[in-house]
């Protein structure tokens, strides 16, 4: 069956110009896009004054932009993949975005949306960073526990308690792992951040790799419920599927990022994983190890 999707070029861009802002240093993408005078604390000054860049903060607001260009990064992987972009091509990208997001967590005292960012980034390198850096990610990003404070259960916990389950995945702790996603089941989920089914994780960490797939197909399904339900889907017959890419929600909430997550660091393994044309296309498979 052939696929046909409206607006991908446009999203391609829009994800790594606008969300992901690639290859722009930490310092420059947290600078403050000044008008031709500013005033601070009721004194003005002249734009480009070394007295503004002295009482500008980039940090004031912890990691609430840079959770956007990591959910950026996401989106931007998917439409890769959708273009049958190289593994390298790829990776070069997204090696920057993580660099650069372990640059945020060092310098950052200010831990505001520290739990979702580190989830995303940690999710953009398991789907296309090298075997290297994503240890290297996986031994900075949070757990449960959280740096500095501890995760309120706001949403912070569950994002911090998921990318805990990945973290010890990843390092080769297993126990430690499923203690952290049961923390996470009984959190509170942000609405922005779309959780893979239980029942898929369930099987995931107890590596029942024929019945992970199935619950694979399944949650697959679910998507293109939803897709059709939002008219994303434009038509589908037995030969094509038109799908309108702008009408898909952003993809921490509408795409399977973390299912995706969960069967690529399967797949790096050497796991034989289910995918699907649209939300998991067989061309990623290609661009990791």
């Amino acid at each position: 069956m052939n696929l046909t999707i409206e607006g991908l070029e446009q999203k391609t861009a829009q994800f790594s110009k606008i969300h992901g802002q690639f290859g722009i240093p930490l310092v420059e993408a947290l600078s403050p896009k000044m008008p031709a005078k500013v005033t601070f604390e009721g004194k003005a000054f002249e734009m480009g004054s070394s007295d503004v860049a002295e009482a500008f903060d980039p940090f004031e607001d912890g990691f609430s932009i840079p959770r956007s260009w990591a959910q950026g990064c996401l989106g931007w992987i998917w439409c890769q993949w959708l273009s049958k972009a190289t593994g390298r091509t790829i990776q070069k990208e997204v090696e920057f975005v993580v660099e650069r997001g372990m640059e945020m967590q060092e310098k950052s005292e200010n831990q505001n949306y520290r739990c979702l960012h580190d989830l995303w980034l940690l999710n953009c390198a398991i789907l296309a960073s090298g075997d290297g850096q994503l240890k290297k990610l996986a031994s900075s990003v949070i757990d449960s526990n959280g740096d500095k404070r501890k995760p309120l259960n706001n949403g912070e916990l569950f994002s911090a308690a998921w990318c805990g389950m990945l973290k010890y995945w990843i390092l080769g702790d297993a126990k430690k792992a499923a203690e952290q996603y049961e923390i996470a089941g009984v959190a509170n989920r942000e609405e922005i951040s779309r959780a893979a089914p239980k029942s898929l994780v369930a099987k995931w960490l107890a590596g029942d790799w024929k019945s992970f797939a199935g619950e694979q197909r399944k949650d697959f399904k679910t998507l293109w419920e939803r897709a059709k339900k939002d008219e994303a889907v434009i038509s589908k017959d037995e030969n094509e599927v038109v799908i309108v890419f702008n009408r898909i929600p952003l993809p921490g909430r509408g795409w399977c990022w973390s299912h995706n997550g969960l069967a690529m660091l399967a797949h790096r393994r050497g796991v034989e994983i289910a995918t699907d044309s649209f939300w998991l296309p067989a061309h990623a498979l290609t661009c990791v190890g």
